[in-house]
């Protein structure tokens, strides 16, 4: 499962503006289950972050905001 859930996610964009960033998390793809059916990954989370003594922090997050509108 862990192998699936890497290929499944993208970190892009981050957008970067002085000291403070976003970083967008998007889960893209499918997971296969023990019992043969499948679970759709289909979400972004965006990690807020600012930079304090030149290392990168994450301060906030909102997560699982849907990626894609099914249509």
């Amino acid at each position: 499962m862990r192998n699936a859930l890497f290929r499944s996610v993208v970190l892009d964009p981050i957008e970067i503006a002085g000291d403070r960033a976003v970083a967008h998390k998007k889960f893209d793809g499918s997971i296969a289950r023990a019992d043969g059916a499948t679970d759709r990954l289909n979400w972004q989370t965006l990690y807020f972050c600012s930079k304090r003594a030149e290392v990168w922090r994450i301060t906030s997050f909102v997560g699982y905001m849907p990626f894609q509108v099914a249509s």
